[in-house]
């Protein structure tokens, strides 16, 4: 199975909401996917899934930033079968560097063009926000008024005061 190119993000999403099965890659009874997701919503996919279409999912969960090193390491020859959520832009590289089979799936059509490739590569869920959030204690502490955007974070004087993810493992920190 390891030989089909990777399916993208929402895919199964659009499985789940109709009724033919795609072509040559359910031919097994079972597919791996790195999916993006907490454990329990992947777990939960993974049953509707099977329950839906009789097709065993093997899900790896791992972040967006893991599951975007794993393509880049693996292409071609990807260890998993279909990526369930992750970034938008590991999903417009990963279309660029060809990562990924297109499915034009009738479950999305209708909806706007913003949320799905041209090509049917990759589907979106929906959009996220990113936030700056503070300790309003500290900084009443610090003197500080809460930053106001990404720019004000830049000032000398938050030196080893911000808390992010490692970009190394999260698709959100980049």
């Amino acid at each position: 199975m390891m030989k089909y190119k990777i399916f993208f993000t929402v895919l199964m999403a659009a499985l789940i909401t109709f009724t033919s099965p795609i072509t040559s890659v359910w031919a097994s009874d079972s597919i791996s996917a790195y999916m993006g997701f907490s454990r329990e919503v992947n777990e939960a996919l993974a049953k509707q899934i099977q329950d839906k279409l009789g097709i065993e999912v093997k899900n790896i969960t791992l972040s967006w930033g893991e599951i975007w090193a794993r393509l880049k390491t693996e292409s071609p020859r990807f260890n998993a079968d279909m990526v369930l959520s992750f970034g938008a832009s590991e999903a417009i590289n990963g279309a660029k560097k060809g990562y990924y089979e297109a499915y034009h799936s009738p479950g999305w059509d209708g909806i706007d063009d913003a949320f799905k490739s041209k090509d049917g590569t990759y589907y979106a869920l929906g959009t996220f926000s990113f936030l700056l959030l503070g300790n309003t204690k500290k900084l009443a502490e610090m003197g500080y008024e809460m930053p106001k955007s990404y720019k004000d974070l830049l000032d000398p004087k938050w030196k080893g005061q911000i808390v992010i993810p490692s970009p190394r493992t999260s698709g959100t920190a980049f």
